[in-house]
């Protein structure tokens, strides 16, 4: 997302951006991480007043598949029947400016486990305070992802050494038929 002020200068800007869509079908059930990164830059003419600017972003996934489900909005919005997870509130700081560019970022990750398909991935930048003056620019990347856990390699060589197993047994047997 890129904020860019090509009129007058604004101060003190409350600022609240959810991004949300559904019927996400993979991974399908089983372990799985949810993975949260906000990142950006932030260009001369950003006034964060005193201080830097502390701002938030969430990621959440809804087993229910329910549009923003799990963010805390205004309004809150509750997850599902069939619950969610979320990465928590990333606090990320839009650092003070004397002049120039300067980039920031955060990114979180947690294990949790796919529960149900169809579902919704969200997320949600909370600004509480931003000012930008005549032709500033704030660019802002926000990602929620949600990825399958591999099975452990042994787990997958002793499912794949089963076919031969089960041979070998079956021709032991036909050869004391025999």
């Amino acid at each position: 997302m890129d904020l860019n002020n090509t009129g007058a200068d604004i101060t003190n800007l409350p600022l609240i951006v959810q991004v949300s869509d559904v019927n996400f079908v993979r991974p399908g059930p089983g372990p799985a991480v949810l993975s949260s990164s906000v990142s950006g830059t932030v260009g001369a003419g950003v006034d964060t007043t005193v201080g830097a600017t502390v701002s938030t972003f969430q990621s959440t996934v809804d087993y229910s598949n329910t549009l923003l489900g799990g963010l805390v909005g205004p309004p809150p919005t509750p997850f599902g029947a069939n619950g969610g997870d979320t990465t928590g509130i990333q606090a990320f700081v839009v650092p003070l400016l004397g002049g120039g560019t300067q980039d920031f970022g955060n990114t979180v990750s947690k294990g949790t486990t796919v529960v149900a398909t169809p579902f919704s991935l969200s997320n949600q930048f909370t600004f509480t305070s931003l000012s930008l003056a005549n032709g500033a620019s704030v660019q802002l990347t926000g990602t929620t992802q949600l990825t399958a856990v591999p099975a452990p390699p042994t787990v997958v060589l002793a499912l794949g050494g089963l076919p031969a197993l089960c041979l070998g047994q079956w021709l032991q047997r036909r050869r004391q038929q025999a």
